[in-house]
């Protein structure tokens, strides 16, 4: 995606913009968090700090890949993923 393609996304549908900022964050490399990081998010969310721990921990032994041996993608997505399954 070009600057011109971003810049013309006004003029364009609801669905093309989405399919257009898609494809830009598909190519947005993982960037691994720091623990830090994660903490304060866990923290946002009225989580402890140890819960933080266990899934900063759990991660980094995976690689910080999935399930399914993919490459994760947004390491907040999955701890809210993980936030959600600690509830029950």
């Amino acid at each position: 995606v070009n600057m011109l393609d971003i810049k013309n996304l006004n003029a364009c549908s609801k669905e093309t913009k989405q399919r257009v900022e898609d494809s830009s964050i598909s190519q947005i490399e993982f960037q691994k968090p720091l623990f830090n990081e994660v903490v304060l998010y866990f923290e946002e969310r009225n989580h402890l700090k140890t819960e933080a721990k266990e899934f900063f921990q759990f991660y980094e032994e995976q690689d910080w890949r999935l399930s399914n041996s993919h490459q994760m993608k947004c390491w907040r997505a999955a701890a809210r993923n993980w936030l959600q399954k600690a509830k029950v």
